[in-house]
């Protein structure tokens, strides 16, 4: 309930509080977290592990701000959501079949 205190939003049910989308996080919350951890380590890049979500998330940030791609040395992306069904490519058409 952190955030909810932060917001100023003492019951978490306002519809505005949950109007964000994957796209935003990409945008806004992404770029302050590496800010954040790099500014609490001093270090000057850091490796970003992701899962599913997290992993268009960082691919859309990291492609649309390339002064935070800088910022990331690795970019180790786990289980990256895609969809490939309307593809023409034979590679992907048989990489879809794969577990």
């Amino acid at each position: 309930m952190e955030h909810e205190r932060l917001q100023g939003n003492s019951n978490g049910r306002d519809e505005g509080f949950w109007d964000f989308s994957w796209d935003e996080m990409a945008e806004y919350d992404l770029p302050a977290e590496i800010d954040y951890v790099l500014k609490t380590t001093g270090a000057q890049t850091l490796s970003y592990i992701s899962h599913s979500q997290g992993t268009a998330q960082g691919f859309a940030a990291f492609s649309e701000n390339p002064e935070l791609a800088r910022k990331v040395g690795v970019h180790v992306a786990l289980a990256p959501v895609a969809f490939v069904g309307s593809t023409d490519s034979a590679l992907f058409q048989v990489a879809s079949y794969l577990p």
